[in-house]
C-alpha cells in the first residue's frame, strides 16, 4: 500500500480527477480549493480537505498545483502567506497547471532562494488513453514525482529543463486547437454546400481526416467544462511566450481570435468544438444532425 502524503491545490476538472486517482491508489491526499463544491467532491472521493495552505503543507510530503492561470499560481506560491513562506527546505513542488514559461522560470528562482525544489509538469486531457504529462526540470526531481504521474496520467515525459514542460503544453494547445478549428471550418463549408455532414463523418471515418470532433459539432455537443475559455487563455500565453523568443505564430493569432469570438457570442462553459458556431455565423448556416 502506498503511504506517501500528497497535497493538491486546485480540485477542478483536472485536479479533482487527480485527487480521486491518487486516493484510489493509496496515497494520503489533502486538497485545497476555494470552491466548496470541488472540496466536497474530492472529499467524497477519498481526499482530506484542508482549511488553508498551512494545514495542507503540514499534511503533505509533496505539493501539486492544478490552477487556472499563472496569476493564481504566482499568488499561491509567492504571495503573502504563500507556499514559499510555509514549505520546508527540500520539499518538492510540482506545477501541473498551464502557466507562462517565463513566469515559471521566475518562480523557480524564488523557490531556489527558499530551498524549495520546483518542476513544471502540465497535464492535458487530450489523449484518448488518458491524461498526458510533460515535465521540465532535473531528472532526479522528475523521477521523484514520476510514481504520482504514473497514477494520474497515461504517459509522462521529461522534455527538458525548467520551463520546457510549459512550452510543450502550449505547443500541444496550438496544434490541437488548429486541428479542431479546421474541422469546424470544413464542416460549415460542407453544410453550406448542401452536403449531409453526418454522411461526411461516416465517409471519412477510416481516413486521416476522420474526426470525432465533427460528429460532436453536428450533435451540438459543446460540453460544459469551460475548456474553450481555458484554451483561449492558453493561446494568449503561447503568443506572449512566442513574442519573447521571437517566434512568428500567425495561425495561433487567428485561432485565438476565432476562440475569442466564439466565447463572445456563446457560452463560457463550452468546449473547443463550439468554435463551429464562428463559421456558422460567418456562412449563415448551421451544422447539425438534421442538415
Amino acid at each position: 500500500m502506498v503511504s506517501r502524503a500528497v497535497g493538491l491545490i486546485g480540485a477542478g476538472n483536472v485536479g479533482g480527477r487527480m485527487a480521486k486517482d491518487l486516493a484510489a491508489a493509496g496515497y494520503r491526499v489533502t486538497v485545497l480549493d476555494p470552491s466548496e463544491k470541488a472540496q466536497s467532491r474530492a472529499g467524497a472521493n477519498g481526499a482530506a480537505c484542508a482549511a488553508d495552505l498551512a494545514e495542507l503543507v503540514a499534511a503533505s510530503e509533496i505539493v501539486l498545483l492544478s490552477l487556472p492561470n499563472s496569476d493564481i499560481v504566482d499568488e499561491v506560491v509567492a504571495g503573502d502567506g504563500g507556499l514559499l513562506s510555509l514549505l520546508p527546505p527540500g520539499r518538492l513542488l510540482v506545477d501541473m497547471s498551464t502557466s507562462l514559461p517565463a513566469r515559471t522560470l521566475r518562480l523557480v528562482k524564488l523557490c531556489e532562494r527558499a530551498g524549495v525544489r520546483m518542476i513544471d509538469a502540465p497535464i492535458t486531457l487530450g489523449s484518448p488513453h488518458g491524461m498526458v504529462i510533460m515535465a521540465g526540470g532535473p531528472q532526479q526531481w522528475y523521477d521523484e514525482a514520476k510514481p504520482l504521474f504514473d497514477v494520474v496520467g497515461h504517459k509522462s515525459t521529461l522534455v527538458g529543463p525548467h520551463g520546457h514542460g510549459h512550452v510543450t503544453k502550449l505547443v500541444q494547445n496550438m496544434i490541437s486547437g488548429v486541428n479542431t478549428a479546421i474541422v469546424a471550418e470544413a464542416a460549415a463549408y460542407a453544410a453550406k454546400a448542401g452536403v449531409d455532414v453526418g454522411r461526411i463523418v461516416e465517409a471519412l471515418r477510416d481516413t486521416s481526416a476522420g474526426s470525432g470532433a465533427m460528429a460532436r459539432m453536428m450533435r451540438r455537443d459543446f460540453g460544459d467544462g469551460g475548456q474553450l475559455a481555458l484554451h483561449h487563455k492558453d493561446l494568449g500565453y503561447a503568443l506572449r511566450s512566442g513574442a519573447e523568443v521571437g517566434a512568428a505564430m500567425p495561425f495561433t493569432e487567428l485561432l485565438r481570435d476565432v476562440f475569442g469570438d466564439t466565447l463572445e457570442h456563446g457560452d463560457t462553459h463550452w468546449s473547443q468544438v463550439a468554435c463551429v458556431t464562428y463559421w456558422e455565423r460567418r456562412m449563415d448556416v448551421q451544422v447539425n444532425a438534421e442538415q
